[in-house]
Parts: C-alpha cells; structure tokens; sequence
C-alpha cells in the first residue's frame, strides 16, 4: 500500500509491526511500515515522504497511537448523521438532456443507459434521493450551468438496503477539486461493492456497510467511510475530503399539539402537558402580554 503525496499513517494497534523513520542504514529515506525486522520486507505500508519532510519521529506524532480515535462513538454519530441526510426532501431537478427546453423527468423508473443532466444547484445543500435500481441506470452524470462547491453541495441519498453492487458512472467536467462537495450517502446499505469502469467523484458515505472494491480499477476522488474496507481491483485513493456542513431542512409540522393542560399552579412554580404533534420540536412561549403571531417559530 502506497501512501501518496507527502501523507502520512497513523496505526491504532502494532500487532508486532515496525515503523521504519530511517531506514536499515539510518538514512531518512521515506517512512515505511513492515510486518518484521527488514526494511525492505512485504507486505509493507509505503509513505512518499521523510520523517524530517513530516516533522514526525517515534516519539514525535508516531505512527503507531493506542486508541487514536474513539471508533464506537465516532461511528455512532456518523451512523445518525446518515440516518438524519436520509430524511431531507429531494429538491434536484434532473433531465434526460442537456437542451434548455428540456423536460424534467422522474426520479424512479429511470431507464438503462441514462444520461442524466442537472442544471441548477441549490445555494447550500441539494439533495437527490435515488433508489439504488435507479442509480445503477445512470450511464452519466452532467452538470449543465452550477457545479458542485463550497456553496453548492450535493447529497444524492441512496435507498439501497442490505447488499448493494454499485455500478459507478461517468461525471463529465468534475475533478477532485469539484468531487469534495460531492457526498454518496448510503444510509441503510450494510453491504457495499464498487463495480464498473468509472472513476467515482466524490465521498462514499456508508457508515453501517463493508466495502470491497474487487473489481473496478478507477480512481475514488474523495473518501470511503464505513465499516471496513477492502480493495483488491486497481485504482487509487484521492484525498479530497468532504468538510462542508450538510444542514438538513425540517419539514414544516403538519399536525399541531393539543390538549394544554396546567397540572399544578402556585405562586412560583407551575407544570404542564400536552399532545405533541408531529413537528420535530417543540416551543413553549409565556408572555404577560397577548401572543398574536408565531411566525418566527413556524419550522418549530
């Protein structure tokens, strides 16, 4: 395994392997990890860079750390934010060509071969939520004015329960540059394999699945997050983090709450209940004057 552009390792458990700072003849050759005694051994872990190029050593940010990161928390709350994307509303309109005069068209039952156009993104987050059926018949992706950036994110949320084979497509005009506003969030795949000739935009978001890249020998432009990852097909890893803030609009209450009932009053304290309704939250406002608007609190 290569680790390109001056990047570097950090490994939770040893297990009986070695850092290598300086190689077998103390030259500050590129830092390597081996399974034994012998700098040149294999299977190895391969840095492109120094020690001194890093600023690292074996007692400097060394490779090997006990416990680096917290993974049961840390996949815990990947685990909700994936659940939380799920729910947002499909605000993407997606064409079957590139013409100004073109039709919109749905998104399911989308046919084989399909070449499918987006023309606007949202200023913030747009969402498209795809079946994975449907995601498999795209032959290409086209962003026909805005493309993805720092203020025009894009989460295509795929309903693609259990074991999923991804078949990826072409994204004409996007690079890695574009690729880091570009999240694949698979919230409910716990099997994930990467199939098909093209490279893949974007980061793979699939925190309850296992990923195995067997047989497509493309690049990932992005980041693959899940539960373990194998890859044995060709192919690199290209850094290109998703860090933007996804915000998850809230759906407008459609069911209000009910039944106001003071349990207990006296000169300090009261108490109260009610029927929630199905809005995600909720707001109590006292007032000694008459509340005659609530406007601010609509997405309350």
């Amino acid at each position: 395994m290569q680790v390109l552009n001056n990047g570097y390792a950090i490994i939770g458990n040893q297990n009986g392997s070695k850092a290598w700072y300086v190689d077998q003849n103390n030259a500050s050759s590129p830092i390597r990890i081996t399974p034994n005694t012998s700098y040149n051994s294999s299977p190895i872990v391969s840095l492109s860079a120094s020690a001194p190029t890093l600023g690292v050593s074996a007692t400097v940010n060394p490779v090997f750390q006990p416990s680096p990161i917290n993974f049961s928390t840390a996949f815990a709350t990947m685990q909700a934010t994936s659940t939380s994307m799920s729910t947002a509303k499909d605000n993407t309109v997606i064409y079957n060509s590139p013409n100004q005069n073109a039709v919109a068209i749905a998104h399911s039952g989308i046919g084989s071969n399909a070449q499918i156009y987006i023309n606007t993104l949202t200023t913030g987050t747009t969402f498209l939520n795809i079946v994975g059926t449907d995601l498999n018949n795209f032959q290409g992706l086209t962003f026909n004015g805005q493309t993805p950036d720092a203020n025009h994110l894009l989460v295509l949320n795929i309903n693609a329960a259990g074991t999923f084979n991804w078949s990826s497509f072409n994204t004409a005009g996007i690079s890695g540059t574009n690729a880091q506003y570009i999240l694949y969030n698979f919230y409910n795949t716990t099997s994930l394999t990467f199939s098909g000739n093209n490279a893949i935009e974007g980061t793979i978001f699939a925190p309850f699945a296992t990923i195995a890249k067997s047989s497509n020998n493309s690049n990932i432009e992005g980041q693959v997050i899940g539960q373990s990852y194998i890859q044995t097909a060709g192919g690199e890893i290209h850094s290109y983090n998703f860090t933007s803030t996804v915000a998850v609009p809230v759906s407008t209450p459609t069911v209000s709450s009910t039944n106001f009932v003071f349990n207990s009053v006296d000169v300090t304290t009261l108490s109260a209940s009610w029927t929630i309704g199905n809005g995600t939250n909720r707001v109590v406002v006292a007032s000694k004057s008459p509340i005659t608007a609530f406007s601010s609190f609509a997405s309350l």
